[in-house]
């Protein structure tokens, strides 16, 4: 089972314990979208499961670690054990890096510039050997649109 289908299920139980249909979650979703969700035909953003377990009184990392623990089968116990060791590891490598990412509580934003001298050289070089934009972006193994764009 992948964890589309148990968020799914997990939304479909607590809106049925709630007494709520899936027109009653209007403010988030049509009925439709959200009988996709429950039966795993598509997945659900971060900020419809954001609001949608809000609005079920459920907190969102508790909505997600249900989904995690039907899809494992793991006791409460052994799941909470993992993620406390998984948080504990990630803490020290990545917290201060967040922290960082952020200025005065917006998120810095970086500018994509991603073409590298190497890329262009390589590009230039698959053009003067006659190669279309598509065979240079096979070549290379890169997107089209980059071939295009350099």
């Amino acid at each position: 089972m992948s964890l589309q289908e148990a968020l799914g299920v997990a939304l479909r139980v607590l809106r049925t314990i709630h007494h709520l249909s899936q027109d009653d979650l209007h403010c988030f979703a049509d009925a439709k979208h959200i009988h996709s969700i429950e039966h795993a035909k598509i997945g659900i953003s971060l900020e419809m499961l954001e609001g949608l377990a809000t609005s079920l009184g459920t907190p969102p990392l508790a909505f997600i670690a249900l989904g995690t623990k039907f899809q494992s089968g793991q006791s409460r116990s052994a799941q909470l054990s993992d993620l406390k060791s998984e948080l504990t590891k990630l803490e020290s490598i990545v917290m201060d890096a967040m922290s960082a990412e952020f200025a005065e509580g917006k998120l810095i934003t970086h500018c994509m510039n991603t073409i590298s001298q190497e890329k262009l050289d390589a590009v230039s070089k698959c053009r003067a050997q006659g190669m279309s934009r598509k065979e240079a972006s096979e070549a290379l193994c890169i997107p089209q649109t980059t071939v295009n764009r350099l």
